[in-house]
Protein backbone atom coordinates (compact mmCIF):
# COMPACT_ATOMS: atom_id res chain seq x y z
CA UNK A 1 0.00 0.00 0.00
CA UNK A 2 2.18 3.11 -1.54
CA UNK A 3 -0.12 6.28 -1.26
CA UNK A 4 -2.74 7.43 1.02
CA UNK A 5 -5.76 7.32 -1.15
CA UNK A 6 -5.47 3.18 -1.96
CA UNK A 7 -5.13 2.69 2.32
CA UNK A 8 -7.75 4.68 2.79
CA UNK A 9 -9.81 3.04 0.52
CA UNK A 10 -8.96 -0.36 1.31
CA UNK A 11 -9.14 -0.03 5.21
CA UNK A 12 -12.36 1.98 4.37
CA UNK A 13 -13.80 -1.18 3.12
CA UNK A 14 -12.60 -3.14 5.88
CA UNK A 15 -14.40 -0.63 8.54
CA UNK A 16 -17.88 -1.01 6.41
CA UNK A 17 -17.72 -4.56 6.01
CA UNK A 18 -17.18 -4.16 9.67
CA UNK A 19 -20.73 -1.99 9.96
CA UNK A 20 -22.12 -4.72 7.68
CA UNK A 21 -21.64 -7.68 10.28
CA UNK A 22 -23.05 -5.44 13.05
CA UNK A 23 -26.28 -4.86 10.66
CA UNK A 24 -26.38 -8.38 10.60
CA UNK A 25 -25.71 -9.44 14.23
CA UNK A 26 -28.92 -6.76 15.20
CA UNK A 27 -30.97 -8.57 12.92
CA UNK A 28 -30.01 -11.88 14.40
CA UNK A 29 -28.81 -13.68 11.31
CA UNK A 30 -25.97 -15.60 13.03
CA UNK A 31 -25.19 -17.90 10.13
CA UNK A 32 -24.24 -14.71 7.95
CA UNK A 33 -22.22 -13.08 11.23
CA UNK A 34 -20.40 -16.11 11.26
CA UNK A 35 -19.35 -16.05 7.59
CA UNK A 36 -18.78 -12.48 7.30
CA UNK A 37 -16.93 -12.79 10.69
CA UNK A 38 -14.00 -15.31 8.78
CA UNK A 39 -14.31 -13.16 5.95
CA UNK A 40 -13.43 -9.74 7.89
CA UNK A 41 -10.70 -11.32 9.27
CA UNK A 42 -9.12 -12.35 5.79
CA UNK A 43 -9.52 -9.09 4.89
CA UNK A 44 -7.35 -7.72 7.75
CA UNK A 45 -5.05 -10.63 7.28
CA UNK A 46 -4.46 -9.57 3.53
CA UNK A 47 -4.47 -5.70 3.92
CA UNK A 48 -1.57 -6.11 6.90
CA UNK A 49 0.52 -8.54 4.57
CA UNK A 50 2.09 -5.04 2.97
CA UNK A 51 4.17 -2.93 5.29
CA UNK A 52 2.34 -0.02 5.96
CA UNK A 53 4.58 2.97 5.79
CA UNK A 54 4.94 4.49 8.49
CA UNK A 55 2.77 8.53 7.96
CA UNK A 56 -0.77 5.70 7.61
CA UNK A 57 0.01 4.61 11.04
CA UNK A 58 -2.08 6.92 12.98
CA UNK A 59 -4.66 6.32 10.07
CA UNK A 60 -4.69 2.53 10.79
CA UNK A 61 -4.49 3.11 14.37
CA UNK A 62 -7.95 4.83 14.11
CA UNK A 63 -9.49 2.50 11.98
CA UNK A 64 -8.65 -0.08 13.95
CA UNK A 65 -10.21 1.35 17.04
CA UNK A 66 -13.12 1.95 14.96
CA UNK A 67 -13.22 -1.99 14.17
CA UNK A 68 -12.55 -2.69 17.78
CA UNK A 69 -15.50 -1.08 18.89
CA UNK A 70 -17.56 -2.50 16.07
CA UNK A 71 -16.65 -5.55 17.41
CA UNK A 72 -17.21 -5.15 20.95
CA UNK A 73 -20.77 -4.33 20.10
CA UNK A 74 -21.24 -7.51 17.70
CA UNK A 75 -19.99 -9.78 20.71
CA UNK A 76 -22.23 -7.97 23.15
CA UNK A 77 -25.40 -8.68 21.25
CA UNK A 78 -24.30 -12.15 19.85
CA UNK A 79 -23.34 -12.64 23.99
CA UNK A 80 -27.28 -11.23 24.66
CA UNK A 81 -28.83 -13.38 21.85
CA UNK A 82 -27.08 -16.16 23.81
CA UNK A 83 -28.78 -15.68 27.00
CA UNK A 84 -31.72 -15.26 25.72
CA UNK A 85 -31.65 -18.71 24.46
CA UNK A 86 -30.57 -20.02 27.29
CA UNK A 87 -33.31 -18.96 29.18
CA UNK A 88 -35.52 -19.90 26.72
CA UNK A 89 -33.86 -23.76 26.63
CA UNK A 90 -34.60 -23.77 30.07
CA UNK A 91 -37.74 -22.86 30.26
CA UNK A 92 -38.62 -25.37 27.84
CA UNK A 93 -37.04 -28.03 29.79
CA UNK A 94 -39.02 -26.54 33.02
CA UNK A 95 -42.04 -26.78 31.15
CA UNK A 96 -41.31 -30.37 30.26
CA UNK A 97 -40.37 -31.10 33.38
CA UNK A 98 -43.50 -30.17 35.19
CA UNK A 99 -45.48 -31.27 32.11
CA UNK A 100 -43.89 -35.00 33.08
CA UNK A 101 -44.83 -34.59 37.29
CA UNK A 102 -48.38 -33.38 35.89
CA UNK A 103 -48.70 -36.41 33.68
CA UNK A 104 -47.70 -38.74 36.71
CA UNK A 105 -50.43 -37.67 39.26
Amino acid sequence: MSDMPSVKQHFGKIITYTEEILVAAKSGDWSLVDTMQVTQKQMLQQFFETPVADQYRPLISSGLRVIKKRNDKIMVICQQARNRLMEDMRGMSKGKSLGKAYQSY
